[in-house]
């Protein structure tokens, strides 16, 4: 602190400090780090290494380069002599995993990173590999952080032992790992410290290490909010992609809402990383505005009526100030006879009084009969119940599964759940429950008055009473609700 209040440590056994408003007082960088040196060796009777450079990143590789108590000085004019003929293991922030990605493609040193295309390097490493290719280059603005932010200095809390004997079956390892992340979880307690990234270590009798790592954030995303998660946090390594299911009696908006949903861990590689795809996630969860929906004005029966030959919707011409109803496909292509020429304001009038008479013979019918069930509307909510059984039973097999069961159970599972959708929407469109007696009165009103009805409300009105309307040269079919 004699030298600089810009003093950030790293680790245990070294810190990086920004002497640049102290060189009119202590002379240049490499007379500064020297003077640190030898002070300390005469303090402490120890040897130190010192890097300077003109960045954080060059300054802890000069470090590290001619060990034990040298200073290594690397410029803007040196940098490309003195790094790039490194190994690649050599930059920060390469470790092995990196390094061994890297080896795949054949890259060996810090110089051939720099050479890498930046595209190339975000495809592998996703946004660290840009930065892995800047640092390459000597681009780093990051700053020394002085000694009095409030920023907490730690990064990661961790633990190892060397066990006196061999770890022979899991048992064994299970209380050592039980031990360790004890130890691990009380001094985050007392740091008042949240773990986003899990990572285990171990090494073999051989001395071989063996590592697994997995990042918390998809997982703590889904448990948050009440997805039931079937893998274990430690699954979650970034490298599979993910299924999300929804079950029965979970809330229909799915943009919101993840409570009671499954989560899965599919058999095949993700397609975008964790990281993208939470931040999307998080984005449209927190989206509440959407862009309204292009309204009709000609007619209100506009997306209701279809030509009886080919189900097109039916579109509004104006001849000579008089609207009339015509078939698109016929007007578009002549590849449908049509419907002939329908005067709309005689199609409005004859649905209307459809409409009138319908909710007369229901109100009739559901004061004789309260249970107002329709067989084909029983038989769809059969089917419905028989599908949603059989996801179900499929569900439960994906705890445990292996891939090959996963795969299968997956397939199926995407099969049923579209004939579940599309019986939601058949039940939907002719389901009784979805009008209340009120409702029904309440239209019963707004049909009588007609004439005074708004637009958006004789919208509303059709709607709740019609799924579709059949048009034809001398006759309507009507598809009820009700």
């Amino acid at each position: 602190m004699d030298y600089s209040d810009q003093v950030e440590f790293l680790g245990i056994d070294g810190s990086w400090v920004d002497v640049t408003g102290s060189t009119h007082l202590f002379g240049t960088g490499e007379q500064i780090a020297n003077t640190i040196r030898n002070r300390v060796q005469k303090e402490l009777g120890i040897t130190v290494s010192a890097g300077v450079s003109f960045n954080k990143i060059f300054a802890k590789l000069g470090s590290d380069m001619k060990n034990p108590n040298t200073a290594t000085v690397i410029t803007k004019e040196n940098f490309k002599d003195i790094t790039w003929p490194l190994p690649a293991s050599e930059l920060f922030g390469v470790g092995r995993a990196t390094q061994a990605t890297l080896l795949r493609y054949r890259i060996k040193t810090i110089g051939a990173i720099a050479m890498v295309e930046p595209a190339m390097l975000k495809r592998w490493f996703g946004s660290r590999g840009l930065l892995l290719h800047s640092h390459a280059n000597g681009i780093d603005y990051s700053g020394v952080r002085s000694v009095d932010d409030s920023e907490p200095l730690v990064k990661s809390v961790g633990n190892s032992t060397t066990c006196p004997r061999d770890l022979e079956n899991e048992e064994d390892a299970r209380v050592v790992f039980q031990h360790l992340a004890e130890s691990v979880s009380e001094r985050m307690r007392e740091l008042g410290l949240c773990a986003k990234t899990l990572q285990i270590s171990l090494r073999t009798s051989d001395l071989l290490w063996r590592e697994l790592q997995t990042d918390l954030d998809l997982y703590d995303f889904f448990k948050s909010h009440g997805t039931d998660v079937v893998n274990d946090a430690a699954d979650f390594t970034g490298a599979n992609g993910c299924y999300l299911y929804k079950v029965r009696d979970v809330p229909a908006n799915k943009n919101h809402s993840l409570k009671d949903s499954i989560l899965v861990l599919a058999p095949h590689d993700g397609i975008v990383s964790s990281e993208t795809w939470l931040a999307c996630r998080k984005k449209l969860m927190n989206n509440t505005a959407f862009s309204p929906a292009r309204k009709a004005k000609n007619t209100w029966l506009a997306g209701k009526i279809k030509c009886a030959k080919c189900g097109t919707s039916l579109a509004v011409r104006i001849f000579q100030g008089v609207a009339y109803l015509h078939c698109r496909r016929r007007m578009d292509s002549k590849s449908c006879e049509g419907c002939g020429t329908l005067k709309l304001s005689g199609v409005e009038n004859t649905i209307h009084k459809a409409m009138c008479r319908k909710v007369v013979d229901y109100q009739t019918l559901t004061r004789s009969n309260s249970s107002k069930a329709t067989p084909k509307l029983t038989a769809l909510k059969v089917s419905l119940a028989q599908v949603e059984a059989e996801i179900d039973d499929l569900l439960k097999t994906l705890k445990g599964a292996n891939a090959m069961l996963l795969s299968y159970a997956n397939k199926m599972i995407e099969e049923l759940d579209g004939r579940k959708q599309l019986l939601c929407k058949q039940i939907a469109d002719m389901s009784t429950e979805t009008i209340a007696p009120k409702q029904i009165e309440r239209i019963s009103v707004y049909l009588d008055n007609w004439s005074d009805v708004s637009y958006d409300d004789k919208r509303i009105v059709l709607d709740g009473l019609i799924t579709s309307v059949k048009a034809a040269n001398v006759r309507f079919d009507i598809d009820w609700k009700i």
